[in-house]
């Protein structure tokens, strides 16, 4: 349950709290959280907002609340329906969020134009000889917000710095182009594929060469936080440059343009240390497409058979849920697990 005066101070959220708490109707609590979502994706700021109604939200789906299997059903498709609306929402306007500093940055090898979301720590200006671990968001502009909101319950030292799509280009062609490891062949796809390599250049010599000079940070606490097509790119990382992040959080990712996966690749797996230093969450959610779900599994037991003596495999499998509704799941208990091996 959520506690405290800053629940408090908002009065819808609070109300709302209150009903789902009471056992009833699941299809009346969907709605409930539909009409608290839809009225604070209107508002500045909202991800904060949307990521405490999350939390109202997650209230009845605990073991306690028993839901005939239909409206279980519905409550699924209807929450994958919501998470698209907050995507498609934020993708359309300009990201806003408290304590986030938006920084334009280039491609200095490509001309590409991309911006940085950076959010400090609360006591970054306090402790003015502390050095910060950082967490680097792909996808940033879907998976800044709901990071935003847990990190500040689970690793409280950590600077925040999402990375976006390029501007001026739709999302997924960005994406699909920067994230990929392999060129897709088909003829019903036009744009570009396959430039994860550049794209990582990207970020090695643009993206960490800005924080390390603007922020006080420690290079070898690096993070990277990537789900789906961005989890496959993290993938591509930790096989081909394992030192790029300490720590990779990588969920669901997804299969390769020709159905391989990532450490099946040759292109990949001939340049794969066979020694990978590096700390790993990997996630999948229990009802996704079986190739996802091969994939994890298989990516898991490469990684096993590759950790070095000062590493650790983590895997964990959401429960009943689809590749939609894993995302928020997967973001939190990475989060959960970085601040334990923090710790």
């Amino acid at each position: 349950m959520l506690h405290g005066p800053r629940y408090r101070e908002n009065e819808e959220l609070w109300e709302s709290e209150r009903m789902m708490s009471d056992p009833g109707d699941g299809l009346l609590k969907i709605a409930l959280f539909s009409g608290v979502a839809l009225y604070t994706l209107q508002k500045p700021g909202n991800g904060t907002e949307l990521l405490k109604a999350w939390h109202c939200f997650r209230v009845f789906l605990q073991p306690r609340y028993v839901l005939p299997e239909g409206d279980l059903a519905r409550i699924k498709i209807l929450s994958v329906w919501l998470l698209l609306l907050f995507g498609a929402t934020v993708q359309a306007n300009p990201l806003q969020l408290p304590q986030i500093k938006v920084v334009p940055i280039q491609d200095s090898a490509l001309g590409r134009d991309y911006e940085l979301y950076v959010k400090l720590p609360k006591d970054y200006d306090v402790n003015t000889d502390q050095t910060h671990p950082v967490i680097y968001i792909a996808d940033a502009r879907w998976h800044m917000e709901i990071i935003s909101g847990s990190i500040e319950h689970l690793v409280q030292d950590a600077i925040l710095v999402g990375i976006s799509w390029e501007k001026g280009i739709p999302a997924q062609q960005s994406r699909m182009r920067d994230y990929t490891p392999d060129k897709y062949t088909g003829e019903d796809y036009k744009h570009p594929t396959g430039q994860a390599r550049e794209h990582l250049a990207f970020l090695q010599n643009d993206v960490f060469k800005y924080v390390e000079s603007e922020y006080k940070v420690d290079p070898t606490r690096r993070t990277y936080f990537g789900y789906s097509v961005s989890g496959t790119f993290g993938s591509y990382i930790l096989l081909t440059r394992p030192k790029t992040f300490r720590n990779y959080i990588i969920g669901s990712p997804a299969p390769l343009f020709s159905g391989q996966f990532a450490h099946e690749y040759t292109p990949i797996s001939q340049a794969t240390p066979e020694s990978l230093d590096a700390n790993v969450f990997v996630s999948v959610g229990s009802d996704e497409t079986p190739k996802y779900v091969e994939n994890a599994f298989s990516l898991v037991r490469f990684l096993k058979s590759r950790k070095s003596d000062t590493s650790q495999v983590e895997f964990k499998v959401i429960e009943s849920a689809d590749h939609g509704f894993a995302f928020p799941m997967s973001g939190m208990q990475g989060l959960y697990w970085l601040a334990g091996i923090s710790d």
